[in-house]
């Protein structure tokens, strides 16, 4: 095992340039924290809410038994996702609709209200991790600060990668029915797309009158890059498990700037865990395959922040409702 953990240390880029009841949620999170300190090998069938039984993952190529150390890291893992959507449904529920334009003081009173509920959404998460005792306040706070818009536009590009554009066609026979059909767009279209509804979205809101020349060159780069990154995770076919695996891998996902060795530490069974998922399914490369694409998220985040702030939340909007399909080719 010690083996495996240097090995896939290895191999996780890094941010340098080169619904259950609480008692069952208790107990999986401290067979979690035992598991991750060390333990048996045995491989059992993962339990009836764990791995194999919700969402997208629900395949049959699932046919290996896991390692009992991954069924209980994804299994907590979403159940702490399912009890953070509950407090953000709630919360959006409650918000006051917004009106097509705003004056420049409400617009950035309700960014600022954005970024306080991103932020208590974000701790909350973090605070139902099974490691969350297992580092100290420095540590809490340092990864909050450098991996929020990481993880919130890894959070945007794989909600960009179940989107798909509907186009009304009619039908054949002549009676005037029509039906909706999947359209894929060329790369460049799609991105041409997205820099279209990231300016549509900012004249409606602020009244503005955007030149795209100018718009185009200002962004341009950043949607493109973007556009590509939800492109891959499309292509790669990201489960939900395996971007749940991929949030935690992000948040401990550290540069030599980082507080220390005990972050890596904690980092090392999720990535042990999404490597054992991956060759569950006969993937033997697709660990290394989804790894790869931290890089180019770390890379996408870094323009994010150089860019203007005042347009990011409807860039992140633009992209997790665009079209990322690029179609077959004969």
């Amino acid at each position: 095992q010690t083996k495996e953990l240097r090995q896939a240390k290895k191999e996780v880029p890094t941010d340098g340039p080169a619904e259950s009841s609480d008692e069952p949620k208790e107990q999986s999170r401290e067979s979690c924290h035992q598991s991750s300190q060390g333990g048996h090998q045995d491989t059992v069938r993962p339990q009836k809410q764990g791995l194999c039984s919700t969402g997208a993952d629900k395949r049959k190529t699932d046919v290996r038994q896991l390692r009992p150390q991954t069924a209980q890291l994804v299994e907590v893992l979403q159940q702490t996702e399912s009890a953070v959507i509950k407090i953000a449904n709630k919360d959006w529920r409650e918000q006051v609709p917004i009106p097509s334009t705003l004056e420049l003081s409400e617009f950035v009173r309700l960014q600022c209200m954005l970024g306080e509920q991103l932020v208590f959404h974000l701790v909350q998460w973090v605070k139902h991790l099974p490691f969350f005792t297992q580092l100290s306040s420095v540590e809490h706070t340092y990864i909050l600060k450098t991996k929020w818009l990481e993880l919130l536009l890894l959070c945007t590009v794989t909600q960009a990668m179940h989107f798909r554009q509907k186009s009304l066609g009619g039908s054949s026979g002549g009676g005037g029915s029509s039906t909706n059909t999947e359209v894929g767009l060329s790369f460049e279209l799609c991105a041409h797309q997205n820099l279209l509804t990231l300016q549509e979205c900012m004249n409606k809101t602020l009244d503005l009158q955007l030149d795209m020349d100018v718009f185009r060159e200002e962004m341009g780069d950043v949607v493109e890059k973007i556009t590509k990154l939800a492109a891959s995770f499309r292509t790669l076919d990201i489960k939900r498990n395996e971007y749940l695996l991929l949030k935690v891998i992000v948040l401990l996902n550290q540069s030599n700037g980082g507080p220390g060795d005990q972050i890596k530490d904690v980092q090392e069974p999720y990535i042990l865990a999404l490597r054992d998922y991956c060759e569950a399914n006969s993937q033997t490369h697709r660990c290394e395959e989804v790894l790869s694409q931290l890089r180019e998220l770390h890379t996408c985040t870094m323009l994010l922040l150089q860019s203007k702030l005042l347009y990011m939340p409807y860039l992140l909007n633009a992209i997790a409702g665009s079209s990322t399909e690029v179609p077959k080719t004969n």
